[in-house]
Formats: C-alpha cells, structure tokens, sequence
C-alpha cells in the first residue's frame, strides 16, 4: 500500500511544498544495500539510511530515496548543503550526524 492516500496527499499538499511517499515492504530476503542497489543503478543521487545500531545483524527500517531536494556532505567537522536548502534550524556545524538529527 502506498502513503498518503490519493486524498490525504493532496490535502497536504495544499499547505506544503513537499509531501513524502511511500511503501511499506516487508523484505526478508533482500538486504537494504542489495535493495538500495536495484533501485539506484543510475548516477542520479540516492540515499540510504538504517537503523542498525552498535553492530547488531538486522535493522528495524530502512530508507531509501532518490533525487533529493539538498544534499548534505560532510567536510571535517561541518556538514555542508549542495544543491538546495535545508531548515534554518539544522545545525551545520557540530558534523554530519546532528545536521541529520536535526533533519
């Protein structure tokens, strides 16, 4: 099943520039880096974040997307924006993992 529904998306789209979609897939046999693979062949940027924590074998979720609005990169001890913007809110210079807290 694909979120939001036809109505609820165009409800929120009303108010908002950008409504996240998505599908729940219950992937017990595909890896999230063997789906992340499939879904990205080509050289338009992609992402992919997991839950894994502290080494353990299985992840609680996964996401995986594709043109991004921004992307973040990490440089040193700053996470710096390329090709767009990000909330005003998001902190650039305490590194990449509390810009994407922050997110």
């Amino acid at each position: 099943m694909i979120h939001p529904s036809r109505d609820t998306f165009r409800s929120l789209a009303r108010d908002h520039t950008v409504v996240p979609v998505w599908r729940e897939l219950v992937a017990d046999l595909v890896t999230p880096v063997a789906a992340f693979a499939r879904l990205c062949r080509d050289d338009r940027p992609a992402f992919l974040f997991e839950s894994v924590e502290h080494g353990e074998r299985w992840s609680r979720w996964s996401f995986v997307g594709r043109n991004p609005a921004a992307t973040l990169v990490s440089r040193g001890r700053q996470a710096v924006v390329e090709g767009g913007r990000l909330p005003l809110d998001v902190r650039l210079d305490h590194g990449i993992l509390v810009a994407v807290e922050d997110l």
